[in-house]
């Protein structure tokens, strides 16, 4: 994968619901390339959920609904279950951000 665009913006719709990407409990990825896209999408995936991972379910298949798309995301989460330790999720860009918490 040489650039990934996400619409919208992981995180986003979970707030929206009041959760976030640490509620997400089930990950299920339909790829159009599995073998050849496995390694890199793994690596953008985890700039977005991090441990404890949510069980994974990656599938091949042969085409998606718009030609363009490579990869397609079903996620099920459970508002409130995850683990809220250190980072927050920025909704303009959909991308984790550390807590800015003032230090005692």
């Amino acid at each position: 994968m040489k650039r990934h665009t996400i619409n919208p913006p992981p995180g986003a719709v979970l707030e929206a619901a009041g959760a976030s990407l640490d509620d997400i409990v089930e990950l299920t990825t339909f790829h159009t390339d599995l073998r050849g896209d496995a390694e890199a999408f793994s690596r953008v995936k985890d700039e977005y959920i991090t441990a404890p991972y949510p069980s994974w379910t990656a599938v091949g298949v042969t085409q998606l609904a718009l030609p363009e798309l490579l990869v397609e995301i079903c996620a099920v989460a459970v508002a409130g279950s995850g683990n809220h330790t250190g980072a927050s999720i920025d909704t303009s860009t959909g991308s984790r951000r550390p807590d800015r918490s003032p230090v005692d």
